[in-house]
């Protein structure tokens, strides 16, 4: 089916279907697509949407590719497939890919607007993910692609290419950890979230950690928020980032800077952690706190003099 004009229906695929250039393909209430169809969008202002009240989802069983615009909630199921090849495809709801799906997209712009919650695969070779991607499934890259939103969730990023990531991230669920087999490249506009929770823990478990087998670049912020009213001792130390090689450093964090402080402990940044080139956060006594404690040490052996 060739939908050209704005009053086209698609509201059955018994078949493929492709959508032309400025054409619109109105899903009504929703539609499900079966294993064996594919929809193609072979333009950019080619439409798929929903005129009707109220929420209607596309779900895809089949496969959608083309360089378009899909305008209704979009649930990629187990066995479907999106493929982007020389395209940039676009979704401006809110869009699910279960365990079993696909997104591949080559040399492509793929553009979530309300962002992707996956529990699929996502490949991904010299492309741009924009928007925030929920990773609970695995992201397969190779050459350099770039994400542009937040990047959260379980799921590993295989494969020998390079992330970077150009607007925040945020390991785990709360909190988590995120490996990366190949190279990982914080821009200078993106800002890395570290949840702790508890001294001594696991990775994971009690605080955040990624893990990179490649090239960890550093720029950017960083930012650390404490969990349930955490609060480090002196001595507590959390490994937060490995990197096979590592470079930079994040903004206005020199080597031994203050991250953050509270209750009189100074929680501190080191580059030459682990293995020597692995990030730490450690905790020991502000200056203020040594102060007073050499005052009391002082105090103390005046008096014992007496």
């Amino acid at each position: 089916i060739d939908a050209s004009g704005p009053d086209i229906k698609l509201e059955v695929l018994p078949f493929d279907a492709r959508v032309l250039d400025g054409g619109e393909a109105d899903i009504g209430g929703g539609l499900t697509t079966a294993a064996s169809q594919e929809i193609e969008l072979a333009g950019p202002t080619a439409t798929i949407l929903s005129s009707a009240s109220g929420s209607s989802s596309l779900l895809n069983d089949g496969s959608l590719s083309g360089t378009g615009r899909v305008e209704t909630l979009f649930n990629n199921r187990d066995g479907g497939q999106v493929n982007a090849i020389n395209d940039t495809l676009t979704f401006t709801e809110q869009v699910s890919a279960a365990g079993g799906s696909e997104l591949n997209a080559i040399n492509s712009t793929v553009v979530f607007e309300q962002g992707l919650d996956s529990d699929g695969a996502v490949n991904l070779i010299d492309s741009t993910f924009d928007g925030d991607l929920i990773n609970n499934g695995s992201v397969s890259l190779a050459g350099v692609n770039t994400i542009t939103g937040n990047v959260s969730g379980t799921g590993e990023f295989t494969g020998t290419g390079t992330a970077l990531l150009t607007g925040s991230s945020s390991p785990g669920n709360s909190p988590g950890v995120l490996d990366f087999e190949g190279d990982l490249i914080y821009a200078d506009t993106h800002t890395l979230l570290i949840e702790l929770g508890s001294s001594g823990g696991a990775p994971g478990v009690d605080f955040d950690q990624i893990n990179v087998e490649g090239l960890l670049e550093i720029d950017g912020g960083l930012d650390v928020h404490l969990l349930d009213g955490f609060s480090p001792g002196v001595g507590d130390s959390f490994l937060v980032l490995t990197g096979g090689e590592t470079t930079g450093t994040f903004a206005g964090l020199g080597e031994g800077e203050v991250v953050t402080s509270m209750n009189g402990v100074d929680l501190r940044i080191t580059y030459a952690g682990g293995d020597g080139n692995d990030i730490a956060l450690t905790a020991i006594p502000e200056p203020g706190s040594l102060a007073l404690l050499a005052i009391g040490g002082l105090a103390l052996i005046r008096k014992r003099r007496r």
